[in-house]
């Protein structure tokens, strides 16, 4: 039976079976010269043996052909000579040696013959292995396997019966893993999926929300706000420990399972185990418990209720003797003081509005400008005296900052004719600036709009007769511009009305148009409010205008725009002032003028009622809210001028400020 043929061996791999076959017999006939032989016993001459490889990319015979076996070696016959043509052959490749070369059986068995050729076999199957499999049979096979298989799936899914178990068994896979908890959070953090999770920390003591509590799970942590309340994102689905811990508090682990979704927990309380400090906060005019007041020492805080109670605890330290308390709330200034810690008495705390107050002050030199808190605390010469000022120096605080515009003559600078200008100058005390906008020979302020302070000017060198004499101006005190609104030889009547201010310009010297319009501070919104000229406005209540013009008295109703003619002129001239609350949309100080008594009187939008805070005859302008609940007002006895705070909430007794001189605001048109 004849032999399947081997793939041929590489060339490589036949040169390296040559050098180590040559390398192990040379290795042999080293060791045979060293240690001298005897003779085999053979019938044969003392000749080179012949050993020679035949691979099956060498040329052969057609007898050699017949024989496929991979490797042949061709030794002499024990029983002939070696023929002499062989032996040339032979002597001229191998080196002629003195000692007789060992049996060819020793030199083939060899243990590194053996592991050579086990290498070449190695490589020989490998290769065969891959040729196999690119074959074109062996892909014919594969698409034989893929093309049984695939009949295979055709004919199990078009089998109801092993089809229907089959989605069965695959449904309630799919349903254990859905409603198994463990399972099913493996399969969605897997996939990535992270929630999150929220909770409030309330002191047990007082039932008040805890801030700068650590809340954690994991290596995921923040800390409580203001509200107690804490926000953790980016957690795994399943069971964790939630953590909750601060200074001078019981810590406390909760064991928590975290589903799909925001996960909110609701309120944990904390227990105290540090000392405690009781405290109450209330307001200093009105002597109203001021709710949701910070009380704070280093890390440790504490909020008041509604009573205006706060429990401080905290981690007392045996090597300080006191506590250094700082107490803070919206709209009111930061108070500080020292307790002893071994003070186990309340402590009372009164705190004054954020906002200083503005006034002018009498001084030697003159008049000079003067900010202070209500209660005396924190003053100082906002611009001192030059003695160039008149006593009806105008002030406009600003209705939420420490900023205040003044229209005065201080700077004691005169125009060609030799009259006294006035120069508007912004005091910012917040960034300590002081800012001259302009000058001119007669200013009149208008308001504060945000940023923006409205104003009326007379144009520097107009005469008498120019028709853009008189300029309506607004000037953006953090960006130091300022545009130009509208203009005329004189205007007839200018009111700020909520957003927008409402002008009426003189026809004289005037061709164009001398409607009644309105504008926003910034240039923007201008309309018509009516078509003709206008004389005078008065705002005669909260949502109406009496208008007069050259024939005709008109009330118009700010807000939707409806007028109607009236028949006679009003009984009452005066004009309502209304302040609004920085804080409270809904609420409007204004002074109602009466005959014999004025009210300062509050306005609610809700209601449209008016709650009388203060009944005086001497009560004057200006007006100005401090905060949420504060006002303050000015009274004219005649023998004294002097600035006073009352409160909208809690007990009206009027608290006097300072004592100023009659400086104006907005109240009147043209100061002088």
């Amino acid at each position: 039976m004849r032999k399947e043929r081997k793939p041929d061996l590489a060339a490589d791999n036949y040169r390296e079976l040559e050098a180590k076959v040559d390398a192990l017999m040379a290795a042999d006939r080293d060791r045979d010269r060293a240690i001298p032989l005897e003779k085999p016993n053979l019938p044969m001459d003392d000749k080179k043996l012949d050993v020679k490889i035949i691979r099956d990319t060498d040329p052969l015979s057609s007898e050699e052909e017949a024989d496929d076996s991979e490797e042949e070696i061709s030794l002499p016959s024990p029983e002939l000579d070696t023929p002499k043509s062989s032996t040339t052959e032979a002597s001229e490749d191998v080196p002629k040696q003195t000692a007789k070369e060992p049996k060819a059986s020793e030199s083939i068995d060899a243990p590194s013959t053996d592991d050579a050729v086990e290498e070449i076999e190695l490589a020989e199957t490998s290769r065969a292995v891959e040729d196999e499999s690119s074959s074109p049979a062996s892909a014919g096979r594969l698409k034989a396997k893929l093309r049984q298989l695939g009949q295979y799936m055709g004919s199990f899914w078009q089998n109801k019966t092993k089809r229907n178990i089959t989605l069965v068994i695959l449904g309630v896979v799919l349903i254990a893993l859905a409603t198994v908890p463990a399972t099913r959070y493996w399969l969605l953090n897997t996939a990535g999926v992270r929630v999150s999770t929220s909770v409030t920390v309330i002191d047990n003591s007082s039932s008040q929300p805890l801030r700068n509590v650590s809340v954690s799970i994991g290596d995921i942590e923040t800390s409580t706000n203001e509200d107690g309340y804490a926000k953790l994102e980016g957690i795994k689905l399943g069971r964790h420990d939630l953590q909750i811990e601060r200074r001078a508090f019981a810590p406390r682990t909760i064991q928590i399972t975290l589903g799909w979704g925001s996960n909110p927990l609701g309120q944990y309380w904390l227990y105290p185990t540090g000392a405690q400090y009781a405290f109450v906060v209330d307001d200093y005019v009105s002597s109203a418990p001021i709710h949701r007041a910070e009380v704070i020492s280093d890390e440790a805080s504490a909020f008041t209720d509604e009573e205006g109670f706060a429990l401080l605890t905290t981690d007392v330290d045996v090597d300080v003797s006191e506590l250094e308390i700082t107490i803070v709330a919206d709209e009111y200034r930061e108070e500080s003081l020292l307790i002893d810690i071994g003070d186990a008495q309340q402590q009372d705390v009164r705190l004054v509005p954020e906002l200083k107050h503005f006034f002018t002050r009498e001084a030697d030199e003159g008049y000079e400008v003067v900010a202070s808190h209500i209660d005396g605390q924190n003053e100082s010469i906002v611009l001192p005296a030059t003695g160039a000022e008149r006593e009806d120096t105008v002030l406009l605080p600003h209705p939420t900052k420490n900023r205040v515009a003044v229209v005065s003559t201080r700077d004691d600078e005169r125009n060609e004719d030799g009259f006294l200008l006035s120069t508007l100058t912004i005091v910012d005390l917040e960034d300590d600036k002081k800012l001259a906008v302009t000058q001119s020979e007669r200013i009149q302020l208008i308001g504060w709009f945000d940023d923006r302070v409205a104003y009326v000017q007379i144009a520097a060198g107009a005469s008498g007769m120019d028709p853009n004499r008189h300029q309506m101006m607004s000037y953006n005190y953090p960006l130091e511009d300022e545009i130009r609104l509208a203009s005329g030889n004189y205007f007839n009547a200018i009111a700020r009305v909520n957003d927008f201010i409402y002008f009426a310009p003189s026809s004289i010297f005037r061709t164009e148009s001398t409607d009644l319009k309105r504008i926003r501070a910034d240039g923007s919104s201008e309309e018509t409010v009516m078509a003709r000229e206008s004389w005078s406005l008065y705002r005669s209540s909260f949502d109406t205008m009496t208008v007069a013009t050259s024939d005709k008295w008109f009330r118009y109703n700010i807000f939707s725009g409806d007028r109607e003619e009236l028949e006679d002129s009003p009984d009452d001239f005066s004009s309502k002032l209304y302040t609004a609350n920085p804080w409270n949309d809904n609420q409007h100080a204004v002074v109602l003028l009466g005959e014999d008594m004025n009210n300062l009187a509050v306005r609610d939008a809700d209601n449209d009622e008016y709650q009388i805070l203060l009944e005086s005859s001497e009560l004057r302008y200006p007006i100005r809210w401090l905060n949420d609940t504060t006002l303050v007002y000015r009274i004219d006895s005649g023998d004294e001028v002097a600035d006073y705070a009352i409160s909208t909430v809690g007990e009206r007794e009027p608290i006097k400020i300072q004592n100023v001189a009659k400086s104006s605001s907005i109240e009147r048109w043209f100061s002088y």
